[in-house]
């Protein structure tokens, strides 16, 4: 009796953890490019493939394969919000923010590679958004998507 509490026991630890958000790592640096960089807070100018103003309210949200599996989010003057690299646990990965009127979570992300193109997922909101739909694109290293700071409507 006692081992069958020790296993049911055990067994909801590891479930727990199994179920556990997985947070992005906060960092101050938004890495862009081959190795471009711009500190939270700078805005990044002339960069299409990375920010486009797309109007009050809407946000981009960027990865960026250079080295490791970087994401910024910027405002709609392309100015740094939040920068974050890939956590060591598995997907999805969320980032909350107070810049953030909901969760952003990160529900699909792959580096490309031999055999697959580079393409990302995530959900925010109301909405879904992913590389060759709602207008989200990856061009070289970086992947963009636009979304409404608040959902859609």
């Amino acid at each position: 009796m006692f081992f069958n509490k020790l296993f049911f026991a055990i067994l909801a630890i590891f479930i727990g953890f199994a179920a556990a958000d997985c947070d992005v790592k906060h960092v101050d640096t938004c890495v862009y490019g081959h190795g471009k960089t711009a500190k939270v807070g700078e805005v990044v100018e002339g960069e299409d493939h990375v920010c486009l103003s797309q109007g009050a309210g809407d946000y981009t949200f960027l990865m960026n394969l250079y080295h490791d599996m970087n994401f910024c989010i910027f405002d709609n003057a392309c100015k740094v919000l939040g920068a974050a690299k890939q956590p060591d646990c598995g997907l999805p990965y969320v980032w909350m923010d107070n810049y953030l009127h909901y969760v952003l979570t990160i529900t699909d992300a792959h580096t490309g590679g031999l055999y697959s193109t580079t393409y990302y997922s995530f959900d925010y909101a109301n909405g879904k958004y992913s590389i060759n739909n709602n207008h989200c694109e990856c061009v070289d290293l970086d992947c963009k998507c636009a979304f409404p700071v608040d959902g859609e409507k």
